[in-house]
């Protein structure tokens, strides 16, 4: 089983780039399916693991998604939206 950290680093660039443009997770997990890119545990990509991809999960498996989600925002657009 592939880690979120050894997951290929242009492909953490690539979800990045396509999330930053306005692309739902969903949409994101189908286009890398369709092109055949293994999922961090080898299968699927789901709209959950490219949300794992991008803001990760606390030990205990709550995500800590809520202030990266507001960065990652502001990196794209330059400002923060209330949900993602």
């Amino acid at each position: 089983m592939q880690t979120l950290a050894a997951l290929d680093a242009t492909v953490r660039v690539e979800i990045d780039a396509l999330r930053c443009a306005g692309i739902s997770f969903n949409a994101i997990a189908a286009a890398l399916n369709r092109r055949g890119i293994k999922g961090p545990q080898g299968g699927r990509w789901y709209g959950s693991s490219v949300h794992r991809v991008l803001f990760g999960v606390h030990p205990g498996g709550a995500h800590r998604c809520t202030e990266r989600c507001r960065q990652n925002a502001r990196n794209c657009s330059g400002a923060a939206p209330a949900t993602h």
